[in-house]
């Protein structure tokens, strides 16, 4: 049986994943939570089976069906294990959870700009196709906070983020979100099963840990804002 929760249910920071409330938790941690390791998202949470990433900036998936901490150099981690906590750190890259009901499958991405130009996002979707036979239209797909347009000016990477349609762009700044977005739907996605967070982690210094937004040094410390998320025993 899963363990007693610490988050509750009516907290679910997705209202699209809420019909799902009793075969899927989800977890969102923040500042206030003060993660720095795998054991801190274990304390919040009240999971001791948790799997995460050393997260590297590109396509690499990672298919997790025992617990494991940071041992793989990847930024995708999926499973179909029951009451495995999977986890992604986060400072203003974009976090994005996708559960496919009929499968039973979840899975986790750490998507920055790095990973829209790797191609994070359509690895994801492949490996879910080859190892489940799960189609995007038949997922669906949460991202979180993570730095918007207003706060995402990009001058020394434009030469590889300008490879993206000139509609994402404003002068200097760059709509990342808008991106993976224009990404998950060219895969199929539908788009009424896509639901992105409004916040942007730069405006939200208080709540959200935020390396461009002013806590740099933290972050390379280890504190990071945490989706998390597992499917029910």
């Amino acid at each position: 049986m899963s363990e007693p929760l610490i988050t509750q249910v009516t907290h679910h920071p997705f209202p699209l994943l809420r019909a799902f409330k009793n075969t899927l938790d989800v977890f969102l941690l923040t500042k206030e939570d003060d993660i720095q390791n795998d054991q801190d998202v274990q304390k919040a949470t009240g999971c001791t089976k948790t799997a995460s990433l050393h997260q590297i900036h590109g396509d690499r998936m990672v298919i997790a069906r025992e617990p494991m901490e940071r041992g793989a150099d990847a930024d995708g981690l999926l499973t179909d294990t029951l009451d495995l906590l999977l986890s992604i750190r986060t400072a203003d890259c974009q976090p994005i959870l996708v559960y496919a009901p009929e499968k039973n499958v979840i899975g986790l991405m750490h998507v920055g700009w790095k990973g829209l130009v790797a191609r994070t996002i359509p690895s994801f979707f492949k490996t879910l196709k080859e190892e489940w036979n799960v189609d995007p239209q038949d997922s669906y797909v949460c991202i979180g906070p993570s730095m918007r347009q207003c706060c995402a000016e990009y001058r020394e990477e434009d030469h590889l983020l300008r490879e993206f349609d000139e509609s994402f762009w404003k002068g200097t700044y760059v709509d990342l979100a808008g991106i993976a977005d224009q990404q998950l739907l060219n895969l199929g996605v539908q788009q009424d099963r896509i639901e992105c967070h409004a916040d942007c982690t730069c405006c939200h210094p208080k709540t959200y840990w935020t390396y461009r937004g002013g806590d740099r040094q933290k972050v390379q410390e280890g504190h990071t804002n945490v989706l998390a998320a597992r499917l029910r025993d």
